[in-house]
């Protein structure tokens, strides 16, 4: 289990870096919200019943999942701090009906953090460090922790986050802090992985990709499918990356949805499903 005190380190670090506050592609700073169009995603697929694996981000793709039905969730990030803003999410979906806690000032966390009675050691873990950090810096939900909130379409919660929590499981949350171009340390199998962008950072390099493609091999059941979003809407790009996935996976491409940005239609997801 990660230290306490390791990731207080790391969190200070990264408030204290004054340095690249606008480095927005940085990977130090924690997502406020998806930056994917998540409802548009999940009404694609049947996700219900499913047992589900996805990147945790800004947990908006994990309460998306339960929302939708899925079995289970666990989570994975590069990134060992989002394990923290899930639960503080969450604390704030329990006691003050939603889990939009960005705009919430020191005084209102400190207020719903004594309301929170933790059932598990990493939600515990979790509540003292939202405790130190909140002593130390003023305006958190605005500090350099976290990147600017940038929506790319809303969650299927949205204005129903009643419903969203009384289908969040009561058991703790299973999380791995884990780059997913590193071997994939577990024995379970899912039926659907939620990658994110995680691909456009791995892309061009074949030797992560081929640990990308057995980690998904390993993780995914007999015919399971890996969702994938990404910012560069060009297949051109991903002819390498297919290229590798070809011999275990079937390529998949994902539903147009009409972007107010480019003025057209683009393909905000793709899919890699496991061949039977």
């Amino acid at each position: 289990m990660r230290a306490l005190q390791k990731d207080l380190k790391l969190a200070k670090e990264i408030l204290e870096d004054r340095d690249d506050f606008y480095d927005f592609l940085g990977p130090d700073r924690l997502y406020l919200r998806s930056n994917e169009p998540l409802a548009f995603i999940l009404s694609q697929l049947d996700v219900s019943g499913q047992d589900v694996l996805s990147v945790l981000g800004s947990s908006d793709q994990v309460f998306s999942f339960y929302y939708e039905g899925a079995n289970s969730v666990d989570a994975f990030d590069i990134h060992p701090l989002t394990e923290h803003y899930y639960y503080l999410r969450k604390w704030g979906l329990e006691h003050r009906g939603s889990s939009f806690v960005q705009g919430y000032s020191n005084r209102d966390l400190y207020t719903l953090l004594q309301e929170v009675a933790p059932q598990f050691e990493n939600e515990a873990n979790s509540k003292v460090f939202w405790i130190h950090l909140l002593r130390e810096y003023p305006g958190l939900m605005r500090s350099n922790l976290f990147f600017p909130s940038m929506d790319a379409g809303i969650v299927p919660y949205e204005r129903d986050e009643v419903q969203l929590l009384s289908k969040i499981s009561r058991e703790a949350l299973t999380f791995f802090s884990q780059d997913f171009s590193k071997p994939f340390s577990t024995d379970r199998q899912y039926d659907i992985v939620f990658l994110s962008n995680i691909f456009d950072y791995v892309r061009g390099d074949k030797s992560r990709l081929e640990i990308c493609r057995d980690n998904l091999n390993c993780l995914l059941k007999s015919g399971g499918i890996a969702v994938l979003t990404h910012f560069m809407d060009s297949s051109m790009v991903r002819r390498n990356e297919m290229d590798v996935f070809s011999s275990s996976f079937d390529y998949i491409p994902g539903a147009l949805r009409y972007s107010e940005i480019c003025q057209r239609p683009v393909e905000s997801y793709y899919i890699y499903q496991k061949k039977r």
